[in-house]
């Protein structure tokens, strides 16, 4: 693997999303390589040009470029183990 970021975050997301389990960032989708700590993962960015990322670039788990549905399936379980894996740390938004 050529490049890698690290990407830490305050509520650990479901331990369903291991390696292989893509991020989206645009394009193309970025690929979790490792899961370092309990507060952090390893996303190759290898695919990327030098200028695509900045301190501070968000990378989308799951909104509009990355469904639940998408997640779940790159993870290799369905999107209510990942839903429920949450925890209450996230904002609801029912419609």
């Amino acid at each position: 693997m050529g490049q890698s970021i690290c990407i830490s975050y305050s509520a650990p997301p479901s331990s369903a999303l291991r390696c292989r389990t893509r991020l989206a960032f645009r394009a193309p989708r970025l690929t979790i390589v490792g899961r370092d700590l309990i507060d952090s993962m390893t996303v190759d960015i290898s695919g990327l040009s030098d200028e695509a990322l900045d301190l501070g670039s968000l990378v989308e788990v799951i909104g509009p470029h990355q469904t639940l549905v998408m997640l779940a399936a790159d993870a290799g379980t369905i999107s209510c183990e990942l839903l429920t894996g949450l925890g209450h740390r996230f904002r609801r938004d029912y419609r």
